[in-house]
């Protein structure tokens, strides 16, 4: 068995931490259709839902963005924009935190 070269694992080390390093800015994708995700956003705005509506809207980064609930356990509840993109997950998940991209919007 012979020993790796020095350039060999430098080369390596190199082409792994480039393939394991982020791009820039995290893509999430919606559970919801964007259609659905624009309905909730219309309907909170001209309050034609009823009064059990968990949908919330708060100021984010100087705009408003809405804060729509995952129906079920363990799920993240997105941030979205009023395009129907989503922000971040300030809150849900297994612990409840969201994803730590934007904790302090609750």
């Amino acid at each position: 068995m012979s020993r790796p070269s020095g350039l060999g694992f430098v080369l390596s080390l190199s082409v792994l931490l480039l393939g394991c390093s982020s791009g820039g800015s995290v893509r999430y994708v919606s559970p919801y259709p964007a259609r659905w995700v624009k309905q909730q956003i219309n309907a909170y705005e001209t309050r034609a839902q009823e009064s059990t509506s968990v949908t919330r809207k708060v100021i984010y980064g100087g705009k408003p963005a809405y804060l729509i609930p995952s129906p079920c356990c363990d799920k993240f509840d997105y941030l979205y924009d009023s395009k129907g993109v989503i922000l971040c997950a300030p809150s849900g998940g297994f612990a409840g935190g969201g994803d730590g991209s934007c904790p302090e919007v609750l």
